[in-house]
């Protein structure tokens, strides 16, 4: 039977460990382990993961973030196929079993679910290619089920990217070969927190470099580059917008529409001028009205 490693990185997430932990021992397909890696945590999540029996078994290591985290449970995993899952999700109980009848050959790296909740995810292609991916991502870290061979081959999570190494890894499956093909189910469900997603400054620098590294290791042209940077200050600067930092996302729409004048980066511009009081009392009016 193909093995399969759960690998949970955990700081601080008493709150919400167990239901994690719950959802891949009801898997339907048998999991062979249950790394819970504790991230140098302060509360209650240490305990709790050791209350259960095998396979669920506790990893302990001073605090690094979650791509440490994870690196650190794909180490010592044994599983021939590697399942993340953030402490605050969890995943529908045929998930594994559903992903594992994709992966039928050897050039298959990644097998990735839909997310439940997330938009337009009736839209993501069976297969993901390099170029789907060098537009956006849209690939779940906890709904990707990632071939250990390739993890390894790769040097899994790139720890010095952190709001972007799971893009990071997922554009280095693609660029060297590995197949990452989705299965058309929401068999993830993802929490919304206070996650580093929701910093643009974080946000911003990790993208830029994220793409810098990508460009150089695997020759993208200049144009590609480019074209790349412009969405990222683009989007980095919605971001901004809807979190009220004004000066960064003035600052991201200036840069986005020198290197590209279009109507939709004007209006956008235009936009982060207008005084705040009046942008709150819009989007107000628009929960008002929205069904």
């Amino acid at each position: 039977m193909t093995t399969v490693s759960a690998i949970i990185p955990a700081y601080n997430a008493e709150a919400t460990l167990t239901r994690a932990i719950d959802s891949c021992v009801s898997q339907t397909h048998p999991l062979l382990e249950i790394i819970v890696v504790d991230d140098g945590s302060t509360d209650g999540t240490v305990d709790i993961a050791r209350g259960y029996p095998k396979p669920v078994r506790l990893e302990c290591k001073t605090n690094g973030g979650p791509s440490s985290a994870r690196n650190h449970g794909a180490r010592v995993a044994q599983g021939d196929w590697l399942a993340f899952l953030d402490a605050d999700d969890r995943w529908l109980p045929t998930k594994t079993e559903k992903q594992l009848t994709l992966a039928t050959s050897d050039d298959v790296a990644i097998v990735h679910t839909h997310i439940k909740n997330v938009p337009r995810q009736d839209t993501l292609p069976s297969e993901v290619t390099f170029a789907h991916l060098w537009e956006t991502n849209r690939i779940g870290t906890s709904a990707a089920l990632m071939r250990r061979s390739v993890f390894e081959r790769l040097g899994g999570f790139n720890e010095a990217m952190w709001t972007v190494e799971d893009y990071n890894l997922w554009l280095r499956v693609a660029a060297t070969g590995g197949r990452i093909l989705t299965y058309p189910e929401a068999l993830t469900e993802y929490s919304r927190g206070n996650g580093l997603s929701s910093h643009a400054e974080n946000m911003l620098t990790g993208q830029l470099r994220n793409i810098a590294e990508i460009g150089n290791e695997f020759g993208i042209s200049i144009t590609q580059l480019r074209r790349k940077r412009r969405q990222i200050y683009a989007e980095i600067g919605r971001m901004a917008f809807h979190q009220r930092k004004m000066n960064l996302a003035r600052k991201l729409f200036a840069r986005a529409f020198l290197m590209e004048p279009t109507a939709n980066r004007a209006f956008w511009l235009c936009a982060s001028f207008c005084p705040q009081v009046m942008l709150d009392w819009r989007r107000q009016r628009a929960q008002i009205i929205r069904p």
